[in-house]
């Protein structure tokens, strides 16, 4: 079969997308005053010159300036929609004094020991997001409360440990700059507006609670509950570890496989209404049930995209006698962008669209077809698993540093049964509204949850996921660019340019690897800062050493169950937690003392007033790191060690590393709030 020329014209929304998500980035990327000057200008010039030009340049330089002029413009709206969309700052004099203000919830997270609150809050003259954070979880508190609270506002900010997970980057991507610690006594709740994320809210309680009525077992109705309402905080970790390393963390969130599977279910219930003018009821009346079943789940973020992902793909096939699904992938992806920028930067975002541009463009062409049914079902349903996998690969590589092995096997033997789980979900919440149980509906749920565990432990154990995998995000993106053109020369017929791009791009992707781990360094150390403790983390040689401020080899443990990345780009063939001494080629640990390549450091631990002596001569010393159990002011540091630098680490309680900051700022201490 011949294949079809790719061409922009038969896909308008992808001519489009494309600069306004570079418009997007530019805006994060580029300077905040010259970047829009030279958008606007280069459109300007664009314009003017496709003006001068006559008719007879049409397909030559009149074209290229009537491209660049559209691409130019769209990247433009890009850049403006991401600043509309910036959130407020707050002004100076409110920020780390003790306020009243009051808020509305917009959504709650019901953390180990406390509860995180995001608050829409007026604050001054401007309205912005406040992080509240509650010292005990309180479960009185839902979407739609007005909380009246008195605390202190303070910037949220990182920790400086390389490869760490950035906080602050992703919460201000989510539209909040700023938390508020809350203690007991601290907020009350003032009243209630009911808003449509109120009333999803409390829907998803409600069923939730039914779901706990229903009979079956706990883990079956943890697995009930993310499986439909998308919430995983009920499941065990090693349930939620099982599914992640055997490439099913995809069906514990509410995306696009959980919307095409309430499709198919439609679909086939609405079968037997046939007739030209009954397609559209059919399309309306399944895209009022796909948006329902969004507000039920909480009108969470992948939901709402993978709603509208579906909606325009469905409405192509039923308005547009010539549809491009590609066409209507792009336009799904244009207006989540306009109403939300940062979007593009969301994990689920990413891998919810590579996925189906992997399956639009590869699972055509990766595995034969075949006159048997069965093995034709077989067939397609390895091309699509394969497909979505291959696409989205470089991806989570880099944001997971794992790639599972087994998907392909578990994905072919528990995915299809999902509409079955689905359904067998929705009778057993039905009847455990009518105050019922059905004791043969309850015992198939338990064992089909029985048989996901099962099978996700049996191939994890025999296809163990490959971890500690390293990809910088340019090598990833390259990758992902080269997978996609490489799907486009399948799908379509290959030109000269999609040969040379992917080629181009493949070639940068291993340029960009390459050159990434000739500068992984060999050797070095720095100071790991934590909420539990501080580590002095050193490596060379292949090995890992590291030593805790409160010389708790558990704690410094913590370091590493945080330290995905670093440990998949270095590769050690030991760690070595050093409890009492350790002399190693220019590493020498003594505890609290530890010299590094000509650097020395101590932990200030304990009361030195009391257990030493004043007369002695102070240690001389590079770096004095401060711990949570050191029990002096920092005035009577220099009688015992004479620091080049104070070192203030996070795990000082925050009153009193406030003031011991203020304080080496007043006397114009040397120091570092790690």
């Amino acid at each position: 079969m011949t294949k079809r020329p790719f061409s922009f014209a038969a896909n308008p929304f992808l001519k489009i997308t494309i600069p306004f998500a570079v418009g997007i980035l530019l805006f994060d990327i580029g300077d905040r005053c010259f970047m829009p000057s030279f958008l606007a200008l280069g459109t300007a010039i664009c314009l003017i010159a496709r003006m001068l030009l006559t008719k007879t340049y049409r397909f030559g330089i009149w074209h290229i300036f009537s491209n660049m002029s559209l691409l130019l413009m769209f990247a433009s709206f890009g850049w403006l929609c991401s600043y509309l969309n910036t959130p407020n700052n707050i002004d100076e004099r409110f920020i780390g004094k003790e306020i009243a203000f009051s808020g509305t919830v917009d959504e709650i997270r019901q953390r180990d020991f406390s509860s995180d609150l995001t608050v829409a809050a007026q604050i001054g003259q401007k309205e912005t997001k406040l992080r509240l954070i509650t010292i005990h979880n309180d479960y009185s508190i839902h979407v739609g409360d007005v909380i009246a609270c008195r605390g202190t506002i303070e910037p949220i900010t990182s920790t400086n440990n390389p490869y760490s997970f950035d906080y602050a980057l992703y919460m201000k991507r989510q539209g909040i700059l700023y938390e508020c610690p809350l203690k007991e006594g601290e907020y009350s709740i003032t009243g209630h507006k009911n808003s449509l994320r109120a009333w999803t809210d409390r829907t998803k309680q409600k069923i939730i609670h039914l779901i706990r009525l229903s009979g079956i077992s706990n883990g079956a109705a943890s697995l009930s509950i993310a499986f439909c309402t998308g919430d995983r905080r009920y499941m065990s970790d090693s349930d939620k570890q099982a599914f992640s390393q055997a490439g099913l963390a995809h069906i514990l969130a509410v995306s696009g496989l959980h919307i095409g599977v309430i499709t198919i279910i439609l679909s086939a219930l609405l079968f037997p209404i046939r007739g030209p003018r009954m397609n559209k009821f059919k399309f309306f009346a399944i895209l009022a049930c796909i948006w329902f079943y969004v507000a039920f789940t909480g009108l969470s973020s992948s939901a709402i995209r993978a709603a509208i992902m579906v909606s325009f793909v469905y409405a192509s096939k039923i308005f547009l006698r010539k549809h491009s699904s590609i066409n209507a992938l792009a336009a799904s992806a244009f207006f989540i962008l306009i109403f939300s920028p940062n979007a593009i930067y969301d994990v689920g975002f990413q891998l919810s669209f590579l996925s189906v541009t992997g399956i639009l463009l590869w699972a055509n062409n990766l595995l034969p077809r075949s006159s048997n049914p069965i093995l034709n079902y077989a067939s397609s349903s390895l091309s699509v698993t394969l497909a979505a996998q291959l696409a989205t690969a470089p991806l989570i590589i880099y944001y997971f540093n794992s790639f599972p092995t087994s998907f392909f096997i578990t994905n072919f033997v528990i995915v299809p049964l999902l509409p079955l789980i689905l359904l067998l979900n929705v009778s057993a919440i039905a009847i455990a509204a009518l105050g019922y149980q059905l004791g043969a509906l309850i015992g198939f749920i338990d064992l089909l949850y029985e048989y996901m565990i099962q099978t996700s432990h049996f191939c994890i154990n025999y296809l163990p996921a490959v971890n500690n995998i390293w990809i910088d995000g340019l090598s990833a993106t390259l990758l992902s660019a080269s997978t996609i053109i490489a799907g486009l020369m399948l799908e379509f017929s290959a030109t000269r340019i999609l040969k040379y791009a992917c080629v181009a791009l493949l070639c940068a992707a291993v340029v960009s690897v390459t050159a990434n781990n000739l500068a992984t360094p060999k050797s070095g150390h720095f100071i790991a800062s934590e909420y539990s403790s501080t580590d002095i983390v050193a490596f060379q040689n292949d090995i890992l050493y590291i030593l805790n401020s409160l010389n708790d080899t558990i704690l410094a443990k913590d370091f590493i169950a945080n330290a995905d990345k670093f440990l998949a780009r270095h590769r050690f063939d030991s760690i070595v937690y050093d409890r009492d001494s350790l002399n190693s080629d220019g590493i020498r640990f003594s505890y609290p003392f530890a010299w590094i390549n000509g650097k020395s450091y101590v932990f200030v631990v304990g009361n030195y007033r009391k257990l030493h002596n004043k007369n002695d001569k102070p240690t001389k010393v590079d770096y004095a790191v401060l711990t949570r159990r050191y029990y002096n002011r920092l005035s009577d540091l220099p009688d015992y060690f004479d620091a080049d630098t104070v070192i203030i680490p996070r795990e000082i309680y925050k009153e009193r590393r406030d003031t011991l900051i203020d304080y080496a700022r007043k006397n114009k201490i040397p120091f570092r709030a790690d």
